[in-house]
């Protein structure tokens, strides 16, 4: 069974050293190098002679006064005697151990005394002493600071170095060398040393368990370029961060819908880091605001009882996403641009996008469901292109058409009911279909476009009286059609709910200002004004 070192601080050593002498069994074996530096704490069964456990750290006065008291103790006060071993192998900390336990027995330790606990103590205490660093240059400390924002710098810690508990400003940091300041410290160099004892570089910004970690508990996991590379990534992060201060700043809405019958989650520092990675800022630290979003959940959309009563439902959200996105209200005024993240039923984003449609600059976002994250891809290779196509027939002026969004899969004539087929239909459709294909910024710009086409093709060649849409597509592809729907200047829309295993259904209809649901008025109708 392998021997892995496990590193304590004094208080922790302490305690399992008087938990070992009281082992019954066992022996307990303390090697240390010459120098006093390393030194390690095996735990033996007597009678096999094999290593079960291996111990080091920071030897200070609550351990050290064990270890005196341990020698000096009547032979029937403890079951397992220490013993000592001046050893030239140098064990590595909270590494295998193994080998060394082994070689440790080997080398016949001897029974422990104090004057040679007490040499080993003082040889450590001189080379402790002696590793100190020197005095810091005051632009050298600022430097380090400001450069770490006056955070600790080891991996994963955040902790705030530049004020107490009782938000007392000043330095209250550890300024660890990562090649010591003399040859016998941690990651000491003959030549290093000297030359790098007062480089900003090698000087890094630690809280106090971080600076004990690396310094004396455990030196040897942490190498030179463990420690470099710490200070670099958050180098890295610090540019990063005063980097998107130029980042335009955008308010960010979220479009969350029950799909299939189920609530659908909404990871707020996903969509944090997706506004990042394209370069935006969130208006605020709560990065999004839901809208049309069911707070009970678990509704059926599949049922048209829950579209009859949806105009109802949201009619205060939809009247303030209308009001509000034309600058009368928050987050039309407090930002010049908007980010969208849609993720809910079809009808329900193709409502939000006609309510946003494209009086601005919009960023919308898909969610990518196999990764899942809200962080945009990089371009599909080959890259997806998207189409419209023309009914074959003639078409008279003024007639009723159906559009159809094939995004995700293709909408087969077995899934339109008799009315919806009797229609001419314009298909819109990917070179590839997939759940993710609008996910790339240039391609939901590519398909944009191709809706922006056929949109006008209906609208003004056309002509259409009305207009029926059904789709099989991302959140995000029926969001961005909606869009292209100006709430002012088309016929009377249609939306269909492609329910699964029966018909699509007549969810709701959009008519310029008005809302109008599938029940009997003259309770289905939701006015936005009155032009």
């Amino acid at each position: 069974m392998a021997v892995v070192m496990d590193a304590l601080y004094d208080q922790d050593l302490k305690s399992t050293l008087e938990v070992w002498q009281q082992s019954a069994g066992r022996r307990v074996i303390m090697a240390y190098d010459p120098d006093g530096w390393r030194f390690a704490v095996i735990l033996v069964e007597a009678d096999s002679n094999e290593p079960i456990e291996a111990i080091t750290g920071d030897l200070g006065a609550l351990s050290k006064e064990l270890l005196f008291a341990w020698i000096s103790a009547p032979r029937a006060s403890v079951l397992a005697h220490l013993e000592l071993l001046e050893s030239a192998v140098q064990p590595i900390v909270s590494m295998d151990v193994t080998a060394f336990a082994q070689g440790a027995l080997e080398s016949s330790p001897v029974r422990a005394t104090k004057t040679a606990l007490r040499k080993f103590v003082r040889t450590r205490e001189s080379l402790l002493v002696d590793v100190k660093r020197p005095n810091l240059p005051e632009p050298v400390v600022n430097w380090v600071y400001a450069r770490s924002g006056g955070i600790c710098e080891f991996e994963g810690c955040d902790k705030e170095l530049f004020k107490d508990s009782r938000d007392h400003y000043g330095y209250y940091g550890y300024l660890a060398h990562i090649v010591a300041a003399k040859p016998k410290g941690p990651r000491g160099d003959d030549k290093l040393s000297i030359s790098l004892a007062i480089a900003p570089a090698n000087i890094m910004l630690c809280c106090d368990v971080h600076h004990r970690l690396i310094d004396k508990v455990e030196p040897d996991s942490y190498p030179r370029e463990r420690l470099d590379a710490m200070v670099a990534t958050r180098i890295s992060w610090r540019a990063n961060q005063a980097k998107t201060l130029s980042y335009p700043i955008v308010h960010a809405l979220a479009f969350i819908g029950d799909i299939a019958g189920r609530a659908t989650g909404f990871s707020q520092h996903d969509a944090r880091k997706a506004l990042f990675e394209g370069q935006l800022m969130p208006a605020g630290e709560r990065v999004a605001e839901y809208l049309l979003r069911d707070s009970q959940g678990g509704n059926d959309v599949d049922d048209p009882g829950y579209w009859a009563a949806f105009i109802r439902t949201f009619q205060t959200q939809i009247r303030l996403i209308y009001e509000t996105v034309r600058g009368h209200g928050a987050f039309g005024t407090q930002a010049e641009q908007l980010a969208i993240f849609p993720l809910g039923n079809m009808p329900a984003m193709l409502l939000g996008g006609w309510l946003i449609s494209e009086a601005r600059k919009i960023e919308l976002f898909s969610f990518r469901r196999s990764a899942g994250t809200w962080v945009r891809p990089q371009e599909l290779n080959p890259l997806v292109t998207f189409t419209w196509s023309k009914p074959a027939e003639k078409i008279a002026v003024g007639a009723k058409v159906l559009i159809t969004l094939e995004i995700t899969a293709e909408v087969t004539d077995a899934a339109l009911n008799e009315e919806l087929l009797s229609m001419p239909r314009i298909r819109i459709t990917p070179s590839v279909q997939g759940v993710d294909v609008v996910a790339p910024a240039q391609a939901m710009e590519r398909y944009r476009a191709a809706c922006q086409e056929a949109w006008a093709y209906v609208v003004d060649d056309l002509k259409a009286s009305e207009v029926s849409i059904c789709a099989i597509a991302s959140a995000a592809a029926v969001f961005a059609f909606g869009m292209k729907l100006q709430s002012r200047l088309h016929p009377p829309i249609h939306m269909y709910q492609m329910a699964r295993q029966k018909p699509p259904f007549l969810a709701f209809s959009l008519d310029r200002h008005r809302i109008i649901g599938p029940h009997e008025p003259p309770n289905n109708v939701l006015v936005l004004d009155a032009c």
